[in-house]
C-alpha cells in the first residue's frame, strides 16, 4: 500500500473521530433532561467515554496483531454504527468502546501497508483522528443538534459508522464466512436501531402535557401546557426542571397566579413619581426568555403610561419559541429582541436612560452567570438608567453577597462609586427560597429590602408584605 493509497484508511480515521465526538457531545444533551448540563454531569460523561475510549484502544491493539486488521477494522466500524444507533434507546457508552479500537487498528494497518515506522504511521493517525474530532466537535453543537435533534444526530453518526465499515470490508479485507455471518447481525442491528430507537422525552408532571420541544445549541427546551388554579397555562422548561421553568405564559397580559417573581418586577412603574404618571416606561429585560417579564410589566401599568421595552435572549430557539407559543410580538415598533446576544454585550448596545433594568439570566437553571455579577457590570447597568432608576434582580441575598466582585452589603457599585454622584438608583431584590432555581413556583410574601444609594453613602430600607 503506497501512502497515496493509504489516504482513505487514514480518512476513515478521521471520520471515526468525528463520531466519536459527535457521541460525547451528544450524550450529555441526552441525559440534560434529568441531570442537567453542569460541570458535574460533563465531568461524568467525559470521565466515561475517556474510559471507554481507553479499554477500545487496548482491544484494538490487540486486534491488531492478527493477521486480517483490515477484517477487524470493518466488524469494529460496523460494532460500533449499532451501538451509536441504540444509544438514545439504552443510553451506553458501547460505542465509544468500539471507537476506542480505530486508531490502532488503522495505526496497524498503515504501518504494514506502507512499510514505515510505527511513529510515523501512528502519529499520522493521532492527526487525522483528531482532526476529525475537532470537526465533529463544532458541527455537533453548530450544525447536527440544532437542524436535526438529538435522535438524528445518532442515527446519522450511526450510518456514517456503517458506511465505513461496508467499505473498510467490501475494499481492503478478506472476509470469511464468520466475519460476513457477524458483518450480517450487526447490520441488522443498525437498521432496527434506524427503526425504533429514539430519545426518550421526559414526561411532564401531572396535570401538563408537552405540546413542544427543539434541541438549540445551549440546551433541551420543552414547552409544556396545563392549568394552575384553573387558570390555563404553558410554561417553557430547559434540561433537568422537573418543576421549575424559564418563562411562563398566560392569556391575559398582567400578574400571574400569587407565588410568580415576575410579578414583582411591576411594581417599579407603581412607585414611579410622574405628574400623572404619563410618558413611555423603559424597560430592557437581560434574560428575556419568552417574554414573561414584559407581559406582566406590560398588563399593570399604571394608567396613561406606556411600554417601550427590549430585551436579551442568548438562545435564538427560545426566541423562536417565545414568539410561536408565548405571544412575544414581532414587528411591534415598540418592543425589541435581541436574540443570540449575549446579556453584558447588549447592555453596551441598549439605549441610555432606561427607567428599569431586569436582570434574569441564569446558567444551569440556578447559577448566576460570573461575569453577570462583577461590580464592573452593575456599574454598566447604572450608567444605563435614569436617576431614581430600577435595577431588578430575582436574587437570593445569599446568592448576591458571595460575589467576589460585589459589594460586601449589596452585591453591585452602588454604595461606591455610585454614591459619589447625584443619581439615586434603587435595588429591587425580590426573595427567592433556598435553592434560588429560576422560574420555581414559590410562596411570596413580599420582597428584600430596597435599598437607595445615595450622596454621602445614606441608604434606606423598606419592607413591603403583600
Amino acid at each position: 500500500m503506497s501512502v497515496r493509497g493509504s489516504a482513505w484508511i487514514l480518512a476513515v480515521a478521521g471520520l471515526a473521530g468525528a463520531c466519536s465526538m459527535i457521541l460525547e457531545l451528544s450524550a450529555v444533551r441526552l441525559i440534560a433532561p434529568w441531570f442537567g448540563t453542569s460541570s458535574a454531569v460533563w465531568t461524568h460523561v467525559i470521565g466515561v467515554v475517556l474510559l471507554a475510549l481507553s479499554t477500545g484502544y487496548l482491544l484494538g491493539a490487540r486486534l491488531s496483531r492478527g493477521k486480517l486488521p483490515m477484517r477487524s477494522l470493518g466488524l469494529c466500524l460496523l460494532a460500533a454504527a449499532a451501538a451509536t444507533g441504540w444509544v438514545p434507546a439504552v443510553t451506553a457508552p458501547v460505542a465509544s468502546w468500539f471507537l476506542g479500537c480505530i486508531p490502532p487498528l488503522v495505526t496497524e494497518i498503515v504501518q504494514r501497508g506502507e512499510g514505515c515506522s510505527a511513529g510515523d504511521a501512528g502519529g499520522r493517525v493521532l492527526a487525522l483522528s483528531t482532526a476529525g474530532s475537532i470537526v465533529g466537535t463544532f458541527a455537533t453543537t453548530y450544525v447536527a443538534l440544532p437542524a436535526l435533534g438529538l435522535s438524528r444526530t445518532f442515527l446519522v453518526a450511526s450510518i456514517l459508522l456503517a458506511l465505513l465499515g461496508a467499505l473498510v470490508l467490501g475494499i481492503g479485507a478478506r472476509s470469511g464466512a464468520r466475519a460476513e455471518g457477524i458483518a450480517a447481525l450487526l447490520a441488522v442491528a443498525v437498521l432496527g436501531a434506524l427503526a425504533v430507537s429514539r430519545v426518550r422525552a421526559p414526561t411532564a408532571s401531572p396535570g401538563w402535557r408537552l405540546v413542544d420541544s427543539t434541541e438549540s445549541a445551549y440546551q433541551s427546551l420543552r414547552v409544556v401546557e396545563g392549568e394552575d388554579g384553573g387558570h390555563p397555562m404553558r410554561r417553557l422548561q430547559v434540561n433537568e426542571a422537573f418543576d421549575s421553568f424559564q418563562s411562563v405564559w398566560q392569556a391575559a397580559p398582567g400578574f400571574l397566579p400569587e407565588g410568580y417573581y415576575y410579578n414583582l418586577f411591576a411594581l417599579p412603574p407603581q412607585w414611579a413619581r410622574r405628574p400623572g404618571n404619563s410618558g413611555d416606561w423603559r424597560l430592557s429585560v437581560l434574560g428575556l426568555g419568552a417574554g414573561t417579564a414584559w407581559r406582566v410589566v406590560a398588563g399593570e401599568l399604571p394608567a396613561g403610561m406606556t411600554l417601550r421595552a427590549s430585551g436579551a435572549e442568548i438562545d435564538p430557539a427560545v426566541v423562536e419559541l417565545g414568539v410561536r407559543w408565548f405571544d412575544l410580538p414581532v414587528g411591534d415598533p415598540s418592543r425589541c429582541v435581541l436574540g443570540g446576544v449575549d446579556a453584558r454585550v447588549a447592555l453596551r448596545h441598549l439605549e441610555p436612560d432606561l427607567d428599569q433594568i431586569v436582570l434574569d439570566a441564569y446558567a444551569n437553571q440556578m447559577e448566576i452567570p460570573a461575569h453577570l455579577c462583577t461590580r464592573e457590570f452593575f456599574g454598566e447597568v447604572r450608567s444605563h438608567l435614569v436617576p431614581r432608576g430600577w435595577s431588578s434582580r430575582p436574587w437570593r441575598r445569599r446568592l448576591a453577597t458571595r460575589s467576589a466582585a460585589a459589594c460586601s452589603r449589596c452585591a453591585s457599585p452602588f454604595r461606591g462609586t455610585a454614591c459619589s454622584s447625584r443619581a439615586k438608583t434603587r435595588i429591587l431584590r425580590p426573595r427567592m427560597d433556598r435553592t434560588g432555581t429560576r422560574g420555581r413556583k414559590r410562596s411570596i410574601g413580599g420582597f428584600r429590602p430596597c435599598r437607595s444609594a445615595e450622596p454621602g453613602g445614606g441608604s434606606s430600607r423598606v419592607r413591603l408584605r403583600s
